[in-house]
């Protein structure tokens, strides 16, 4: 008897089915109506989620798009505050290199002063010793160019000096660009960050 089962309901279902045809056809075919109304409504409704789903993932992928520019630019603001801090480093170093420089321009014009002094004595005996007659004009014109050369690698001295002294000070100017660049590609990149969060 259990194997029958299956065609037992099989049957019934035939039988039933096209009575619930009938007694729909009886009722004026509301009820199939109704349903037919149901289902262009869920049809509808249908359509109109997918429209909404098309519309959320384009924007979904624009967001995407959206994040991943500004992630490149984040990162492009950090090389650029890298290379910016790397400016700074690098303008230590000229300044700390700048020292050494001005100490030995110090160095030749306390140098030069002293040759300097030494050949303006020199000259002065020798136009005491000229005056007396006892000196040799040769030696008047040698003293007379020792004078001359002192006086002017003094001035190359001072000069040189004057250019290391004023280099420092080029330097710092840049230096304080580069770190106002610094400060404000840091900045920027903070801003960028709470952009993307």
């Amino acid at each position: 008897m259990r194997a029958h089962r299956p065609l037992v309901f099989i049957v019934l279902a035939l039988a039933v089915g096209p009575l619930a045809q009938s007694q729909s056809a009886r009722s004026g075919g509301g009820a199939s109506a109704q349903l037919l109304q149901q289902m262009q409504q869920l049809a509808s409704e249908r359509t109109s989620l997918q429209s909404e789903n098309a519309k959320l993932k384009k924007d979904l992928e624009d967001l995407r798009k959206e994040r991943d520019t500004l992630k490149n630019g984040q990162q492009a603001l950090d090389k650029r505050a890298k290379a910016s801090e790397a400016a700074v480093r690098n303008l230590d170093a000229q300044i700390a290199l700048q020292q050494p420089v001005i100490e030995q321009g110090t160095a030749d014009v306390t140098a030069a002063e002293a040759n300097l002094q030494f050949a303006q004595e020199e000259r002065a005996r020798y136009d005491g010793l000229m005056k007396t007659g006892s000196g040799t004009v040769q030696r008047a014109q040698q003293t007379d160019a020792t004078l001359r050369a002192s006086n002017a690698q003094l001035q190359h001295s001072k000069s040189g000096l004057q250019a290391a002294e004023r280099k420092v000070d080029v330097l710092a100017t840049d230096r304080t660009k580069a770190v106002a660049q610094v400060d404000h590609a840091r900045a920027v990149e903070q801003q960028a960050a709470l952009n993307l969060s």
